[in-house]
Order: C-alpha cells, then structure tokens, then sequence
C-alpha cells in the first residue's frame, strides 16, 4: 500500500513540473483559438465532476478531475474518487449496509480529432486503480449440509484498469459537457474475510443475482470493462 502511494506521488510530481511550464501562459482573448495552440475557448484548465457517479449502484462516489491542455491537440487529466459507504439509490435491493470505504485514482491522455472551440470529439487512453473494502451478502451452497444459506461478510479488493475510450464535448460559455465510453481489460484482486465457510461456492441463477455475485467473487482474474461516463466542468 505504501509503495502504491509513493508512485501515485511521484507520478503527480513528474505530471505538474512537466507542465509548469505552460501554466502561466494566458490569453489576451479567451474566445480565440490560435493555430500554434490548442485550447477550448480560450482556456488550457477545466476542472470536472461526474454527477452520476454519486447515483452508481456498484462504486458509487464523489469524483473530480482536473484536466492539463497542452500546446498541442493532447491533454493530461487527473481523477481521484471518493467512494461513498452506500448508493443513493439502493437499485439491488439489498438489505445489507455495505458500508463501503476506498478509493480510486485515475490518469487519462486525451488527443482532441478536431480543433473546434465549442464542441468535437477525443480518444483516449487510461489507467486506474481502485482500492475498496465492504461488506457484502451472498447465497452460497454449503459442501457438507448440502443446502444453501446467505453469508454476510467482507470484501476487499485492490483493482487494475485499462481502457481505451471515445468522447464528445460541448461547451456553453465556461461550461464543459463530456460524455464518454469505451472498452478495456480490469484486473480483479478480491478478498474474502468473515465467512462461514471460504470453501462452499456462491449460488445464482438469474441474471440479475448472477451480476453482484461475479463483482464480488474472491480471487485474481482478468475480465472485460466498459465504461460509460458524463462530466460537467469548468474552464478557466
């Protein structure tokens, strides 16, 4: 944990000197583009924030991000997520309070396709890493009575993202709009602690159990990920 801290600190420490040097740079009018400089209206910082993340029903949370445009068509942003202990809406209809405490860090390199000041679109490529711990409930088959039975217990869980993702943005005066999606690779490192009996294996037939019963399951894999998000940010 202490050396996962040490490289997020030391990459945000390498992101700010290598942009300092364009911070001080400003426009004598916002609203011109110029062709040796790319920039949204003028502006080379945005500031963000994902409103439906607070509405998730997986990891919900408070999420900002601050967003670098550099000389060019590319852009750096920075993402950090509060996970919050429940769901504003408990759209699972579990009973459990998962209270659930973590966090997720997040760095994205956006290339804008298009120099347009008030709206186009980007690809971009991203990593992130989630850390969180919450208590769950669960059906499992118990191997030695030979029937099932629900478990509450905790889960802890240490995950790896990697995805590629398209954008469209518009603005209205200062107000950026962002929706975005797209597609990658998780890697799910998954703990289970307080359980009856770590051998007897969960039970799930219909779709709609299946689903939280393979977020939350034990062990390390690999699985597909895809992300859909909506930011509103400021320029400046």
């Amino acid at each position: 944990m202490k050396a996962t801290w040490f490289r997020l600190i030391n990459s945000l420490c390498v992101f700010f000197l290598f942009h300092s040097s364009t911070f001080a740079q400003v426009s004598s009018d916002p609203y011109v583009v110029y062709d040796t400089s790319f920039r949204v209206k003028g502006y080379f910082n945005q500031l963000q924030f994902a409103p439906l993340k607070l509405i998730g029903s997986i990891n919900p949370g408070i999420e900002l991000s601050y967003e670098r445009m550099d000389k060019s068509r590319w852009s750096t942003q920075v993402t950090g997520t509060y996970l919050l202990p429940r769901p504003l809406l408990n759209i699972n209809g579990t009973k459990v309070d998962p209270d659930k405490k973590g966090f997720k860090i997040a760095v994205e390199e956006k290339f804008y396709v298009y120099k347009m000041e008030s709206k186009g679109f980007y690809v971009a490529g991203a990593l992130a890493y989630m850390h969180s711990r919450n208590v769950a409930e669960m059906n499992f088959e118990s191997l030695v009575l030979n029937r099932s039975y629900k478990d509450t217990f905790e889960i802890t869980k240490n995950n790896l993202y990697f995805t590629l993702q398209c954008g469209y943005y518009f603005t209205f005066k200062r107000i950026m709009v962002t929706f975005a999606g797209g597609f990658g690779a998780q890697h799910r490192n998954a703990a289970h602690a307080g359980r009856i009996n770590a051998d007897d294996q969960f039970t799930a037939t219909p779709i709609f159990i299946y689903l939280p019963h393979f977020y939350n399951k034990a062990g390390r894999s690999w699985e597909g990920y895809f992300p859909l998000t909506m930011r509103i940010g400021y320029l400046f």
